[in-house]
C-alpha cells in the first residue's frame, strides 16, 4: 500500500531541502553542461503564447462540473474513499495535475532534450503531457495511461488543444512498456510519474532503460512524496548508468550521458 508523507512530515523535508540545496543559477558547478542547464537551459522564458495555452487548459478542467470514475491507480487513488465511485473532474486537476511552475520546466526539458522522442508514464489529465507536447512538437510523445476515463479525456482535450504529436496508450506501464520494446521503440527523454512504490518506480526505470537512447534524460515526478519514493531516488541515482543527477525536491532529473562524470546535485528550484 502506498504511504504518502503527511504535510508536517513533508515540510521538514522541504525545510532541509532549502538549507542544504545549492546551484540555483549553476554557482560552484565544474561542470560546463550542468552550469549551462542551470544558467541559463532552465531559467528561459517560456513563450507568453504557451502560458496562456497551458492557462485555458488548466482552466477548461477547473470549471467543469462533469465526474469521472475513480481511479484505483496511482495518486488518484487517494481522491477519495473506496465507496465513492465518482470524482469531480475539476477535483482531480486541483490535486494531482502539475503546477504551472514545474509544468514550464518541462516545457524547457523537452524543448532542448525531447529531439529524440518522449515517453510518459502517467498521463492523468494531460496537464504534463501537454507542456511535453508543446515543447517539441515535431518530436512524437507516447504517453501512457491505465485509467480508461482518464486516457479519453485527456486526448479529447489534448486534441482541442492542437497537440497533435501526442500519442495515448492505454494500458499498465508493464504491458504498454513490453509492447514498446517489442515494438524496438527509443526514446530520449523520460517522463515518469506513476505508481509511487518503490518496487514499480524501479522497475518502470529498468524497463524504460532498456528502450532509450544512449544519452536519454529521466525526469521522476514526487521524489519525495514518501519514504518508498526517497529510497526509489537513492536507489536510481547510485546505478552506474546515472551520470548526473540533479535534487530539485519534486522532481529529479537523471542523465545518462556516459561522457559525464558521475555526479549528484541538490539544486534550489
Amino acid at each position: 500500500m502506498r504511504r504518502r508523507r503527511g504535510p508536517i512530515k513533508l515540510l521538514r523535508k522541504y525545510i532541509v531541502y532549502k538549507l542544504i540545496a545549492k546551484h540555483r543559477k549553476g554557482f560552484g558547478v565544474h561542470s560546463p553542461f550542468t552550469f549551462t542547464l542551470l544558467n541559463k537551459t532552465l531559467r528561459e522564458n517560456v513563450p507568453s503564447e504557451i502560458k496562456a495555452l497551458a492557462r485555458n487548459y488548466r482552466r477548461g478542467f477547473l470549471s467543469s462540473k462533469a465526474t469521472l470514475p475513480r481511479s484505483i491507480l496511482g495518486a488518484g487513488a487517494l481522491l477519495s474513499s473506496g465507496e465513492q465511485k465518482n470524482v469531480l473532474v475539476s477535483q482531480i486537476m486541483q490535486s494531482s495535475a502539475i503546477s504551472s511552475r514545474y509544468g514550464e520546466l518541462l516545457y524547457l526539458l523537452s524543448k532542448h532534450f525531447g529531439a529524440d522522442d518522449i515517453l510518459e508514464l502517467g498521463t492523468g489529465l494531460g496537464m504534463s503531457t501537454f507542456y511535453l507536447a508543446t515543447g517539441s512538437p515535431s518530436s512524437v510523445l507516447v504517453s501512457v495511461e491505465g485509467h480508461m476515463p482518464y486516457a479519453r479525456l485527456a486526448e479529447q482535450e489534448l486534441d482541442n488543444a492542437d497537440a497533435v504529436n501526442v500519442e495515448i496508450i492505454t494500458a499498465s506501464f508493464k504491458e504498454a512498456l513490453d509492447k514498446l520494446k517489442k515494438e524496438r521503440k527509443r526514446f530520449g527523454l523520460f517522463y515518469i510519474d506513476g505508481d509511487h512504490t518503490l518496487e514499480a518506480t524501479l522497475s518502470n526505470f529498468n524497463r524504460c532503460a532498456e528502450i532509450s537512447t544512449q544519452n536519454a534524460i529521466f525526469i521522476f515526478d514526487d521524489i519525495h512524496w514518501s519514504d518508498e519514493m526517497d529510497a526509489a531516488w537513492e536507489a536510481i541515482k547510485q546505478q552506474d548508468q546515472c551520470r548526473i543527477s540533479m535534487d530539485l525536491f519534486r522532481m529529479g532529473i537523471v542523465f545518462m550521458n556516459k561522457k559525464f562524470q558521475k555526479q549528484n546535485y541538490i539544486v534550489r528550484y
